[in-house]
């Protein structure tokens, strides 16, 4: 387990499979997931203050537009969302180098 300091904003976006709440919250800490591959954040959400271990497949950055993360439709996910599939990331990367 990894205390966060400072804690870091975060969105729970929710999706097939999450049947917990969704909303604007803070991760103050981050532990090991189920997996190899995923990490469990502890988000206490700003609606209603409840603290939930939420798998990093349902978690986005909030807004941010030095980052480029200029609204909230960059947070919704999507039917097989691709940040999820490590051949898809590499494909990606593989495509920008190629560009350049």
């Amino acid at each position: 387990m990894l205390q966060l300091d400072p804690p870091l904003a975060r969105v729970v976006v929710g999706g097939p499979g999450w049947a917990g709440p969704t909303g604007k919250g803070v991760a103050n800490l981050i532990m090991p997931g189920h997996r190899d591959d995923d990490i469990v954040w502890i988000i206490d959400f700003d609606e209603h203050g409840q603290t939930w271990c939420v798998p990093n497949r349902f978690v986005r950055a909030p807004v941010n537009i030095t980052y480029g993360r200029k609204g909230e439709a960059s947070c919704r996910p999507s039917a097989s969302d691709p940040a999820d599939d490590p051949l898809s990331l590499r494909a990606r990367q593989t495509e920008r180098a190629k560009a350049s």
